[in-house]
């Protein structure tokens, strides 16, 4: 088989600091690997800080690339293709309410934007000698993959995580499309291949073979552990993005009902910080044994340097779905004793 030299991943912030922090260790071993990186993001704000960006690699910005008008054109240019048409008829069938329908719709339309963003830089990141298209996450960028995969020369797979995922948990355009078209997908959790497998099989051709569980990792730390010290108040601490399905204020109301001296710290933002930083001061400003932290979001290395260098008696994890948590990973890569919730993979 001919060595694919050129790697294409999309994601939907990286390298940027807005998410997908657990990347980073993956692009180093992709550095090694491939000649060339393209990484083309759809990030919309992209910070001054970054992750990892390897010297063999280059960045496209896909929001950049098109103003509103032009978006609008290309969106409802791709509304138009039969295949979008016959998929958005195929899943109205299944709904009985206009809610839903209407929900399908505007899904619908999103995904099409997405696309319309990634036909502009096209000319960017494709080329005719043989790549890896890698698409991050099971939406938007693996479905326009699908749609133009018989004009890629070389192999194009994507990673399921968990809102992408999970038949549950969201509606999915194009997800039997995707099925059909991409080589692999890398699921990274048994309950994700499962699930895909589960509620797609009568639709796509030997779909356990093409399905398969690919773990995310970290990489190990230099045998360092957490220096756990006995003491009176308890460190606790929590990693996430503060968003819905992460359940913040869950460890909010654990806390109350702790009558020891409890030292929380919290590491992410996200778009309940404020809400979540209120809910706090008015459930455990009134107690004396709680002290607690909202760091913000950091980067990783700093992260994990706190590991090393400072006691934590326990990491939680609150979240009401998860894939497979990297956060939790990383705590028990230095000894931290972790306590999660049975949810996800």
């Amino acid at each position: 088989m001919e060595r694919i030299s050129r790697l294409v991943i999309f994601t939907a912030h990286y390298p940027y600091t807005n998410g997908e922090s657990f990347l980073e260790d993956e692009i180093k071993y992709a550095a090694n690997l491939f000649d060339d990186i393209v990484i083309v993001t759809a990030e919309k704000r992209p910070t001054a800080e970054r992750y990892y960006v390897p010297s063999n690699a280059e960045i496209i910005e896909s929001r950049k690339e098109l103003s509103n008008s032009c978006v609008l054109v290309k969106t409802v240019a791709y509304m138009l293709r039969q295949k979008t048409i016959k998929e958005l008829f195929f899943a109205m069938k299944e709904q009985h309410n206009l809610h839903s329908i209407a929900y399908l719709v505007k899904k619908m339309l999103i995904t099409q934007r997405s696309m319309a963003y990634l036909d502009s830089v096209k000319s960017k990141w494709y080329s005719k000698e043989s790549s890896l298209y890698y698409a991050y996450w099971l939406d938007a960028e693996a479905s326009y993959l699908s749609l133009i995969r018989n004009k890629l020369n070389g192999v194009c797979i994507a990673r399921a995580h968990g809102g992408d995922c999970f038949f549950d948990r969201d509606y999915h355009p194009f997800r039997r499309i995707q099925l059909s078209m991409l080589d692999k997908i890398y699921p990274i959790s048994e309950k994700g291949t499962r699930d895909i497998v589960q509620h797609y099989d009568l639709y796509v051709k030997d779909l356990s073979a093409k399905v398969q569980t690919m773990y995310l990792g970290i990489s190990a730390p230099s045998q360092c552990m957490n220096p756990w010290t006995e003491k009176e108040e308890a460190t606790v601490v929590s990693c996430a993005e503060v968003k819905g399905l992460k359940r913040i204020d869950l460890m909010i109301d654990a806390l109350r009902l702790i009558d020891r001296p409890i030292h929380w710290i919290h590491f992410g933002d996200g778009e309940l910080m404020e809400g979540i930083k209120q809910y706090a001061h008015k459930q455990l400003d009134g107690q004396k044994n709680i002290r607690y932290e909202f760091a913000g979001r950091i980067l990783k290395e700093s992260i994990l340097r706190f590991y090393q260098e400072q006691s934590v008696d326990v990491f939680v994890n609150t979240s009401d779905q998860e894939g497979i948590p990297v956060s939790i990973m990383e705590a028990m890569s230095y000894g931290i004793p972790v306590v999660a919730r049975d949810i996800g993979g």
